[in-house]
C-alpha cells in the first residue's frame, strides 16, 4: 500500500530547516544527502497532480502561443476549474479544488470580468456565488510590478500564502518581469525563478503566460517549447506546458509537454456559445471551452518522394518553376525542402536562370 507523497518533507530534505529559508545567502543545511530508503518512503505516493495527467501539484509551467491566440482563455478556464473543482476543458479531472491567484497584467477590467463571467457560466457556475468568489483571487495591473525585484516577488509570495493559493497564474511574463531576449536573458530568467522559488515549494504550481518569438528557419526542426520568446533556458525550466500552435482565440490547436509525465496527444480547443455583446462575450453570457478531437495533421504538399519521382520522370532534372507549377507550391516552400531532397539524392544546382534540381543516379551531374 502506497502512502501519500510527502512533498513538504521532501522540500525540507532539499532546503533544510526552516521549511522555507531565505534562498539568497542562506546557510546550507547540515547535510545535503539522504538515504534511498528514506527518499523512497517520502516519495512513495507517486506523482501528485492538480489536474490529472495535465498539471502537476507542484512546479513551474507555461502557457504559450503567438499573440492573441487564446492564452488568456485557456489560463482563466484553468484557474476557474481548479478553484471550483470542475473539469478542465470538459475533459481533464481536477483532483482537488484549491484557491487560485490570477495575476492579470493585460486587458481591461471589464474584459477580464466578462471572460470570467462567461467561462464560469459555461461550466454551470454562478460567478457571483461563493463557489467562485471565495476561491479565485485577482491581482490586476499593480503599478510598477517587477517580479525580478525581490521585494515585488516577496509581496506576491506573501499574498499567495495568505489566501492559501495552490495555483498562481501570471498573465503575462513580459509585463511581470525584466527578462532580456539576448544571451543575458539566461541570468535574468534564473534570477526570476530564484525570486519566485517559494511559490513552487510544497504543493503549489506557478504558471507563466508567454509568447512565441517570430517564426524563422531555426524553428522548423525545434521543439515547440523552444519557440518561446527568450533565450532557450525557458524550455529547460518548465515541468508542464501548454502550447497553442495554430488557430484563433476561439478555435485553437493545443500541444502539451511535461517533464515527469506522458502528456496527452495534441487536441483542439473550441469556445462554444452565443456572444451577445457587439464585440464578443459579455459577463452575462455562457461560454463553454471544450477539448475536442485532435486536429488532423496537415499533409505537406509535395513530399520529397513525390518531387524526386517527378524529376526522375522528367529525365533526371527539372527547373524550380516546373516543380512549383506541378505541385502548387511556391519557391520558398521548395527551398525549405532542399536539405531533405539532398538526403534523398536530389541535388540543387544554382546557375542563375538555368538553376535546376537533379536526381543523382539519373545519369546527370554527380
Amino acid at each position: 500500500m502506497t502512502t501519500p507523497l510527502d512533498i513538504e518533507a521532501l522540500a525540507r530534505l532539499h532546503y533544510g530547516e526552516p521549511e522555507h529559508p531565505e534562498r539568497n545567502g542562506a546557510a546550507p543545511p547540515e547535510t545535503l544527502i539522504t538515504s534511498w530508503q528514506r527518499f523512497d518512503e517520502l516519495a512513495a505516493g507517486g506523482m501528485a497532480y492538480r489536474i490529472a495527467g495535465l498539471l502537476p501539484a507542484e512546479g513551474l509551467g507555461f502557457t504559450a502561443s503567438g499573440p492573441k491566440r487564446g492564452k488568456t482563455w485557456l489560463a482563466l478556464a484553468k484557474a476557474i476549474s481548479v478553484a471550483t473543482g470542475r473539469e478542465y476543458l470538459e475533459r481533464f479531472e481536477v483532483v482537488e479544488r484549491c484557491p487560485v491567484v490570477y495575476v492579470a497584467l493585460e486587458g481591461s477590467p471589464g474584459g477580464v470580468r466578462a471572460r470570467i463571467g462567461a467561462l464560469a457560466r459555461g461550466m454551470g457556475i454562478d460567478p457571483d456565488s461563493p463557489e467562485l468568489r471565495d476561491w479565485l483571487h485577482l491581482v490586476y495591473k499593480p503599478r510598477g510590478i517587477n517580479l525580478s525585484d525581490p521585494a515585488w516577488a516577496e509581496r506576491l509570495i506573501a499574498d499567495a500564502e495568505r489566501v492559501e493559493a495552490r495555483l498562481v497564474v501570471v498573465d503575462v511574463l513580459r509585463r511581470a518581469a525584466s527578462v532580456r531576449e539576448s544571451a543575458d536573458g539566461v541570468g535574468d530568467f534564473a534570477k526570476l525563478v530564484r525570486n519566485l522559488e517559494p511559490l513552487i515549494d510544497g504543493e503549489r504550481f506557478l504558471e507563466l503566460l508567454h509568447h512565441f518569438r517570430k517564426e524563422g528557419s531555426a524553428d522548423e526542426n525545434a521543439a515547440t517549447g523552444e519557440r518561446m520568446s527568450g533565450t532557450g533556458s525557458l524550455h529547460g525550466h518548465y515541468d508542464a506546458a501548454m502550447f497553442i500552435t495554430s488557430g484563433t482565440d476561439l478555435s485553437m490547436a493545443v500541444e502539451v509537454d511535461g517533464r515527469d509525465f506522458r502528456p496527452p496527444q495534441p487536441f483542439r480547443v473550441e469556445i462554444k456559445g452565443e456572444a451577445t455583446g457587439p464585440w464578443g462575450y459579455v459577463y452575462e453570457d455562457a461560454a463553454r471551452i471544450v477539448a475536442v478531437d485532435a486536429p488532423a495533421r496537415k499533409v505537406a504538399k509535395a513530399s520529397v518522394e513525390e518531387i524526386r519521382a517527378f524529376i526522375m520522370a522528367a529525365g533526371g532534372e527539372a527547373a524550380p518553376g516546373a516543380i512549383c507549377g506541378r505541385f502548387g507550391i511556391d519557391e520558398k516552400t521548395l527551398r525549405r525542402r532542399r536539405s531533405e531532397l539532398d538526403k534523398a539524392g536530389v541535388r540543387y544546382l544554382e546557375d542563375g536562370k538555368r538553376s535546376r534540381y537533379m536526381a543523382r543516379g539519373s545519369g546527370g551531374a554527380q
